[in-house]
């Protein structure tokens, strides 16, 4: 197998992460590959530590802007990619060696194949083990970049790029690419290592934000492609569900209530059944809230489930 496979890495202020990142991509099994660098405005010493890495390999390519997000850059780089396949890596995790060369040998005939990944700390230890199974579900369990690999025609093909958000930009991506038709396989390989570190969006968030206006902007490009698709609604309310309750400090429990009646209003108004949140491969826990405040809203009673939430 002699395909090129493109490996996207966004680097930004990465200065203390990037070689670890890198020795994983360099070490891996598979050979084939080019590395896209792009530098994403670091006001530390990434710039010269990738470059530095450009003159010894010329299979590195190294490009660099001044600061537009993530989402702009990833988007520059599949613009860039040489490789009939395309896999992302962001500069402050790693990968197993064998991780491109599995994913690689699993995709074929497919368009994406999506994997499970490893949550780790810092310090290299392993906090969990985040696995997929093969049921209609499981390509909505993750949708991060963490263990995927695409096929590059698709996503060009179909425009699929992401979108000028600040958060939830992987998750616009994948219900893109999941729902613009690509055949997905689902295995259950974790070789992504997702490093938690304190400058995470979830471990720092300062700001509020509202995801609504993205999930409308969504399915606005995707709702023609759409028949009587519940499980892509059940996702919508799982995922606006644990975007407020990630912001219960920030957040008032009105406030908290408004977003959630908000967003059932719109799915309603979009004329899709909801139905009972039933996915296995969610935690008891996930399944349990969803369906709590979604009878909480049919009921009426979630604003009184939101000042409980908002004291938990």
């Amino acid at each position: 197998m002699n395909k090129i496979v493109s490996i996207i890495v966004p680097v930004y202020n990465a200065e203390k992460y990037i070689d670890r990142c890198l020795h994983s991509i360099l070490n891996q099994s598979y050979t084939n590959i080019e590395i896209v660098l792009i530098n994403d405005g670091s006001s530390d010493n990434s710039l010269k530590i990738i470059n530095e890495y450009a003159k010894k390999y010329s299979f590195i390519k190294v490009y660099s802007h001044e600061n537009k997000g993530v989402g702009f850059t990833r988007n520059f780089g599949i613009l860039q990619a040489k490789g009939e396949y395309i896999v992302f890596v962001d500069s402050d995790d790693y990968i197993d060696e064998n991780y491109v060369e599995i994913l690689l040998n699993s995709v074929k005939n497919y368009d994406a194949v999506f994997s499970g990944y490893k949550s780790i700390t810092e310090n290299g230890e392993i906090i969990s083990v985040n696995a997929l199974d093969q049921s209609e579900w499981a390509k909505y369990k993750y949708t991060g970049i963490l263990g995927k690999i695409y096929k590059t025609k698709y996503l060009i093909q179909n425009k699929i790029f992401y979108p000028n958000y600040k958060v939830g930009e992987d998750l616009y991506f994948a219900l893109l690419v999941i729902n613009k038709g690509a055949k997905i396989l689902t295995i259950d390989y974790c070789g992504y290592n997702y490093v938690q570190n304190s400058k995470s969006v979830t471990n720092s968030l300062i700001e509020k934000y509202d995801m609504l206006p993205m999930f409308q902007d969504l399915y606005e490009k995707i709702h023609q492609d759409l028949e009587n698709d519940t499980k892509l609604f059940h996702f919508y309310i799982k995922a606006m569900l644990y975007s407020i309750i990630l912001q219960k400090s920030i957040l008032s429990s009105k406030e908290m209530n408004e977003m959630f009646f908000n967003t059932m209003k719109w799915i309603k108004n979009c004329k899709r059944k909801i139905g009972i949140f039933n996915y296995k491969l969610e935690s008891l826990k996930i399944r349990f809230f969803v369906n709590l405040f979604v009878f909480g809203y049919c009921i009426k009673i979630n604003k009184i489930l939101f000042i409980i939430l908002k004291h938990l």
